[in-house]
């Protein structure tokens, strides 16, 4: 069963400016989750998360497209994500963890523990930049560049950002129990940039 969203209480609407936006934020739900933690040189582990998601497991910094709408991000050394939208994070992580049993690796559903954002416009950027402390130019962070995701800090939280397509728009994933006041500090700083609330997709 899908857990009610930390941001659900909140009155999205009354957030939404009536301007034309440099910047669209909304949640986006359903997606499944699955982290896994093991040693990138282990061919075991490589051979079995390609068999069970279709994709190679990446280098640090490198976003791979798997079967079906699969796609596996790699945080650091040893540190994949796999989002799966309208997938299932426990079935999708069963599979893996029995993959790996033998190995090791360590895989665990961990739809719940993220809170996903879609921030995109023509002053994402600009936004972001104001926000955590990576370097968001798109020759160095972006969908062709060398790295399309990062680890990065957002206020004292760790947080995932993945570069999605060159509107700019990015998927920012923070740590599902600070996302309520995280929105709300993102809400805040993208105001003078004109920010719209979307609906959830």
């Amino acid at each position: 069963m899908t857990s009610r969203s930390p941001l659900a209480a909140l009155d999205l609407a009354l957030q939404t400016d009536a301007i034309a936006a440099g910047v669209r934020i909304g949640e986006r739900v359903g997606i499944a989750k699955v982290a896994l933690h093991g040693d990138a040189r282990d061919a075991g582990l490589l051979r079995a998360a390609q068999e069970a998601w279709g994709a190679a497991l990446p280098a640090p910094g490198v976003i791979a497209a798997g079967t079906g709408s699969r796609q596996v991000m790699a945080f650091g050394p040893g540190e994949w994500l796999l989002a799966l939208p309208g997938g299932d994070g426990a079935a999708e992580a069963d599979r893996l963890a029995r993959a790996v049993r033998h190995l090791h690796a360590l895989a665990l559903d961990a739809t719940g523990a993220w809170t996903v954002l879609r921030i995109a416009g023509p002053l994402a950027i600009e936004l972001l930049a104001g926000l955590v402390a990576i370097d968001l130019d798109p020759s160095v962070l972006g969908p062709t560049a060398a790295a399309q995701c990062a680890v990065t800090r957002l206020g004292t939280a760790r947080v995932l950002l993945a570069a999605v397509d060159e509107t700019p728009a990015f998927d920012l994933y923070l740590p599902r129990s600070l996302a309520r006041g995280l929105w709300m500090a993102i809400i805040e700083t993208a105001r003078p940039f004109g920010v719209a609330v979307v609906p959830a997709s």
